[in-house]
């Protein structure tokens, strides 16, 4: 099992949901689907007192399973998830295409 920092407060925030803010606020203004849900604040605060966790769990994500990924309730595939997890991991390390 891999250890990861904070993984309690990972969640209740959502892996899913996580990624979709987490590329709203790094890569795309138009990525939306984190609006989805009716505890939006509190999962903000979460995020916003964790971030010293956010490259571990990004990692983390990048690993998971895209089926369970993909059982969100923000519309948003776990392939895709995916896919935003790593643009995300990579920005944030200095990775360029």
């Amino acid at each position: 099992m891999y250890n990861v920092p904070g993984i309690e407060l990972l969640n209740k925030i959502g892996k899913s949901w996580f990624v979709s803010y987490k590329y709203y606020e790094l890569i795309d203004k138009k990525e939306l689907g984190w609006q989805k849900c009716n505890t939006v604040e509190m999962r903000k605060s979460f995020y916003d007192k964790t971030r010293e966790y956010h490259l571990e769990w990004l990692k983390y994500i990048m690993n998971a399973s895209e089926n369970r990924l993909s059982s969100n309730k923000l519309s948003i595939c776990g392939f895709d998830i995916t896919v935003m997890a790593c643009m995300i991991y990579e920005k944030l390390i200095g990775i360029s295409h």
